[in-house]
């Protein structure tokens, strides 16, 4: 009988595996470093685009109402502090803060969307 004893991993096996952990890690957290550039807020009613706003221009906190919903702007990002549909769930949607994110307000037909030009979403699939 043969009684040599057989490893699992050899040093080269361990190296690897943590060069590929340590590089999927790296690629993982890098996506959460991205600023976003030229965020802008797009507000739509009915579907058509009614205001856009450069959040990196304003200089303190902006207020804009349409259909009865108050939306906040700042250079922080945007949310709706009041609306007049009886759910209140855009209100609950809290602070929206990257591109392509959205506070939608179904029954007064408000949406609220912010784009960037740096870390814009390239597809959505289904």
């Amino acid at each position: 009988m043969n009684n040599s004893k057989r490893t699992l991993f050899t040093l080269t096996d361990v190296v690897i595996i943590v060069v590929v952990v340590i590089i999927a890690a790296f690629a993982f957290f890098s996506q959460f470093n991205k600023a976003d550039t030229n965020l802008r807020c797009v507000i739509r009613v009915n579907g058509d685009v009614v205001d856009t706003h450069y959040l990196d221009s304003l200089s303190s906190d902006a207020y804009v109402v349409y259909e009865g919903v108050r939306i906040m702007l700042s250079s922080d990002g945007v949310a709706v502090v009041d609306s007049s549909c009886p759910d209140k769930l855009c209100q609950n949607t809290g602070v929206i803060t990257r591109g392509g994110q959205s506070i939608v307000c179904l029954p007064n037909k408000v949406s609220v969307t912010l784009i960037s030009d740096g870390n814009a979403v390239d597809a959505v699939t289904r």
